[in-house]
C-alpha cells in the first residue's frame, strides 16, 4: 500500500509465485468511470461505467449497477501512426510499450534533447518499489520515499 502526497491511498500487487496464471495488468477505478486492462481469463480491456439506475444488493444495501463496455484497445505499434520506424513495429510485450520507449530513448539522443522518461522518471518509477521491498523486510513498517526532483536551473 501507498499513500500519496495528498494521502491518497494507492496498492501494487505482485505475485512472482503461486497458483495464478500470471500477468501485468492494470486498473483504474473511478466514481463515475473504471478501465480494466485485459485479465489472463480472457475478460478486457473492459470500461465500467456507474449506472443510472438504483437496485438493492443482496445485503440489502441500495447501488447502482455497473454498465460494462468491452473496449477495443488499439494496437498502435502495429500502425505508421504510432510514430515508430518500420524495424520497431513488433509487440515487444507490455502492450507493446518497449519499442516505443526504445524510439523515444533513440529519438531523444539523435535530437540532442532530453527524453521523456529521463532520470527523474525512472527513479520516481522504480524507487517506490525498492522502499515497499524494504518496508516489507521490517514486517511492514511504514517508509517515506525520498523524493529525488529535477535540479533547478
Amino acid at each position: 500500500m501507498f499513500r500519496t502526497n495528498r494521502g491518497n491511498a494507492f496498492r501494487v500487487n505482485i505475485w512472482w509465485k503461486g497458483a495464478h496464471p500470471g500477468c501485468e495488468r492494470a486498473q483504474w477505478i473511478g466514481d463515475k468511470m473504471s478501465f480494466y486492462a485485459p485479465h489472463p481469463n480472457g475478460l478486457g480491456p473492459v470500461i465500467i461505467r456507474s449506472g443510472k439506475q438504483i437496485e438493492e444488493d443482496d445485503a440489502g444495501f441500495l447501488r447502482e449497477p455497473p454498465n460494462f463496455e468491452r473496449y477495443k484497445q488499439p494496437e498502435w505499434w502495429k500502425t505508421r501512426h504510432g510514430g515508430l520506424p518500420e524495424p520497431l513495429r513488433h509487440n515487444s510485450g507490455h502492450e507493446g510499450s518497449h519499442t516505443f520507449l526504445t524510439h523515444e530513448f533513440i529519438d531523444a539522443l539523435a535530437q540532442n534533447r532530453q527524453p521523456a522518461i529521463d532520470v527523474y522518471e525512472s527513479l520516481a518509477c522504480t524507487v517506490p518499489g525498492i522502499i515497499a521491498h524494504e518496508s516489507a523486510l521490517r514486517k511492514g513498517e511504514l517508509i517515506k520515499i525520498p523524493q529525488y526532483g529535477r535540479p533547478r536551473r
